[in-house]
């Protein structure tokens, strides 16, 4: 099973995934990071980095941005470029629910 990493810009993140939840069920091997006010472009970057270890069992992890070109995307976009991982910016509650459903299927 592939990890999933959700950044946002405040708690968007959190709330996609308590609403993914609550329509297909609790989600596994997800993180979720918040770019609050006031952190820093290298703590957000730490903050991902553990968040992709805490998901990857192996198999991969692939990571959420919410807003093209915001500090998330371009966060997760270095760890594209280090680790070779997918990517995708523009996160929204279908997006997130279609990776979670595809994932269940593939289980």
């Amino acid at each position: 099973m592939i990890g999933l990493v959700l950044v946002s810009h405040g708690h968007l993140a959190d709330s996609l995934l308590a609403a993914t939840t609550m329509i297909v069920g609790e989600q596994t091997q997800t993180a979720v990071v918040a770019l609050m006010p006031g952190m820093t472009p290298e703590s957000l970057q730490m903050a991902v980095m553990q968040a992709i270890e805490s998901v990857d069992r192996g198999e991969g992890v692939l990571l959420l941005a919410d807003l093209f070109g915001g500090t998330p995307a371009r966060v997760i976009s270095e760890q594209v470029l280090l680790r070779h991982m997918p990517a995708i910016s523009g996160m929204n509650l279908p997006m997130l629910l279609e990776v979670c459903i595809r994932e269940k299927r593939q289980r």
